[in-house]
């Protein structure tokens, strides 16, 4: 077998991952739940065909359970509803609850929604898979805003709001210093400026009658893209070396910064694969990867 690594390649000022959001905003297994889904950024943007849901639950901590027919069977597998106004954005009905939707045992605990929404013949789809949380009954927090895993420019000034489930003391805290509080309430914001480059967590508390839940999400902060000459001899794409390392090549006039994310790196937003500038290509040098596995990047 040889290295094969797939592209889901998207270039955008702010990089974000699929947004997903849900009605009600915390869910719960016994709730009815509106899944929308905005294409913007993935595989699935500008796509005008059906789309299809491949999708199961993660129950007793076990993930992707109870999935719903077969990948690429769409007389069993859920289709989602187009926007009139917006081709980009899909909604999912899951009805009338999750236990019954995905046929769970009530005795049993579900904690996420999985999904990865493909085009109809299986060409395009979503990367990496989609987790959507399921929370207990009772006293929760979430974030509205930022998107976990968004990623921003030095010094830009974000607005930071959660909510809760049920009027409780709420806190915002960005690398564990409290930004802001708020008393017997369901919603909480603050604007922060992003003056740290790098990886920052942003947390939000909720503490109730003795009872306390936080939720914790993470945010990027791009340094500065360095510029150097690129290697000679590179084609513009993927470029495997003899060493199992693979230098990307990558033309995007008029962009700054670029960075890649894959299997590689778990999909996460790190300086590391930040690609380094020369006029107007994007090259970055991977190494050690396994020349028996397919990786998927973007």
């Amino acid at each position: 077998m040889k290295l094969k690594l797939l592209i889901l390649l998207f270039l955008l000022p702010i990089l974000t991952f699929s947004q997903v959001t849900t009605t009600p905003l915390i869910p719960t297994a016994t709730d009815e739940i509106t899944i929308i889904f905005d294409a913007t950024g993935t595989g699935l943007e500008g796509y005008t065909g059906d789309v299809y849901a491949h999708t199961g639950v993660t129950v007793n901590g076990a993930k992707w359970q109870n999935v719903i027919g077969d990948w690429g069977n769409n007389s069993t597998q859920p289709q989602l509803t187009r926007d009139s106004s917006n081709p980009n954005l899909y909604t999912l009905l899951i009805t009338p609850d999750i236990f019954t939707y995905y046929g769970v045992a009530t005795s049993a605990i579900i904690t996420e929604l999985s999904f990865v929404f493909r085009a109809s013949d299986g060409s395009q789809q979503t990367n990496p898979d989609i987790f959507i949380t399921i929370y207990e009954a009772g006293l929760n927090i979430t974030f509205t805003n930022p998107t976990n895993l968004s990623a921003y420019n030095l010094n830009d000034i974000i607005t930071i709001t959660a909510e809760s489930s049920v009027s409780a003391d709420l806190e915002l805290l960005v690398n564990n210093i409290s930004q802001q509080t708020a008393t017997n309430t369901t919603t909480i914001s603050t604007s922060y400026t992003l003056t740290s480059a790098g990886t920052q967590t942003l947390k939000a508390i909720a503490t109730n009658n003795g009872e306390t839940k936080e939720a914790i999400i993470t945010v990027y902060v791009k340094t500065a893209t360095q510029n150097a000459t690129q290697p000679a001899d590179l084609n513009y794409g993927i470029n495997k070396n003899p060493d199992n390392s693979v230098t990307f090549l990558l033309k995007a006039p008029g962009k700054t910064d670029v960075l890649i994310l894959g299997d590689f790196n778990n999909w996460t937003l790190d300086a590391a694969y930040q690609m380094t500038k020369d006029g107007d290509n994007f090259w970055l040098t991977v190494p050690n990867l396994d020349i028996d596995t397919e990786y998927g990047y973007q």
